[in-house]
């Protein structure tokens, strides 16, 4: 099988509990804390890849811009697709079977998939926000059963904890940005049993008086970022700092924070959105949905942050594994992100492409959709193990 080396990622058995005990944190008050040192010695891993899916953009059930959702399944197979559907299936050899749902607004079809988890068994779990609609799917094709869910209307993200859908509202503002008091909503049928599943504040882009238009900060500001399991447990941060909360299930909230410092934004990335906002304002000012966006756009130019956000994504594994895409470096192809178990353990460092996304996975294997320089996407299927003496960079 082919072999990529990356920076670490998810323990095996092949990592010592001696190497784990090294990169463990002291907790104290529900605060796990990476030192600066401990940071930087994060051990390094390889992947190797066991399985991969549309690495031929021709082949059946490939025609796709990009693999957005993905989950594995018992038999080695996988279910996934792009922001649109059709929503497929693939057998572990990568071959496509068939569709699981269609694109369209009749029963058990979609328009797009924001959310996706496989829920055991026969059915996968969908969630469109352009419809509001909820949809359990047969795996086999044969249909399935869906109903109209309407989140909060200050939503800021959506997903699954475990197999129920939730979405992440915050608070109104005066200004776009401030800090907010929010709460990760449980999103029943009936909208009258809504319940906060528990509160937290973090930077709104809801002002008041804006109805549903959400002014986005500055280009390069820093975003909240938010992560919801398999397992049930939550996790988010501002984005600026290196600061996470994590919230388990049946368990004590608790904050990870590491010494990363803030990476400063370069001249080059400035000019770039400068050019980039200018010329989308002039392309789109004559359509009446984007002028207000374009406009708040072109405003922000005047306040471009300094520095960069520490980190840049979240995700939860199946097993709780948490995972934090940092911000790259200037000018780089790839990008670190950290792994750190269920308390807060710092087990290694992942080195994946810019143009990678994490799917889903365990702390043995992960899935990774990409897409390529020729703009190919792909799935790819990787085991993790320590690394041989000659991989390590």
């Amino acid at each position: 099988m082919p072999t990529t080396t990356v920076a670490s990622c998810i323990c095996t058995l092949t990592l010592s509990l001696a190497v784990l005990a090294g990169t463990a944190a002291a907790q104290s008050s529900g605060v796990v804390r990476i030192s600066a040192a401990q940071y930087k010695a994060a051990p390094l891993l390889a992947l190797d890849s066991i399985a991969s899916w549309c690495r031929d953009p021709e082949a059946p059930g490939c025609d796709v811009r990009r693999f957005s959702h993905a989950q594995l399944l018992p038999d080695g197979g996988i279910v996934a697709s792009d922001a649109r559907p059709p929503v497929k299936r693939f057998d572990k050899a990568g071959r496509y079977l068939h569709d699981v749902t269609r694109l369209g607004s009749g029963p058990g079809e979609l328009r797009n998939v924001i959310a996706m988890r496989y829920a055991g068994g026969d059915s996968v779990w969908l969630y469109a926000n352009f419809e509001m609609r909820l949809v359990q799917s047969a795996l086999s094709g044969t249909g399935g059963t869906s109903e109209t869910v309407m989140p909060p209307l200050t939503v800021h993200d959506m997903g699954f904890l475990g197999t129920q859908p939730v979405a992440w509202s915050m608070g109104r503002v005066k200004k776009a940005g401030n800090r907010a008091t929010g709460a990760l909503y449980s999103m029943p049928r009936d909208t009258t049993k809504r319940r906060a599943l528990f509160t937290f504040e973090l930077p709104s882009l809801h002002e008041e008086g804006s109805g549903e238009f959400i002014r986005m900060p500055p280009p390069l500001s820093p975003m909240t970022q938010f992560a919801t399991g398999a397992s049930g447990n939550a996790a988010y941060a501002d984005g600026r700092r290196y600061e996470i909360s994590v919230v388990p299930p049946n368990a004590a909230r608790w904050q990870l924070v590491a010494d990363v410092s803030p990476r400063r934004v370069t001249r080059a990335e400035r000019d770039s959105v400068i050019a980039v906002v200018k010329d989308r304002a002039k392309r789109l000012q004559r359509d009446p949905m984007l002028k207000n966006a374009m406009t708040a756009a072109e405003e922000g130019l005047r306040n471009l942050p300094a520095f960069h956000g520490a980190l840049t994504s979240l995700a939860l594994l199946r097993d709780g594994t948490l995972l934090v895409r940092t911000m790259p470096a200037a000018n780089v192809r790839r990008v670190r992100w950290d792994a750190y178990t269920t308390r807060g353990a710092l087990i290694g460092q992942l080195e994946l492409l810019l143009q990678e996304n994490i799917l889903d996975g365990d702390q043995s294997q992960l899935l990774i959709g990409r897409i390529d320089d020729a703009g190919v996407p792909s799935v790819t299927l990787y085991r993790l193990r320590a690394p041989k003496p000659n991989e390590i960079r």
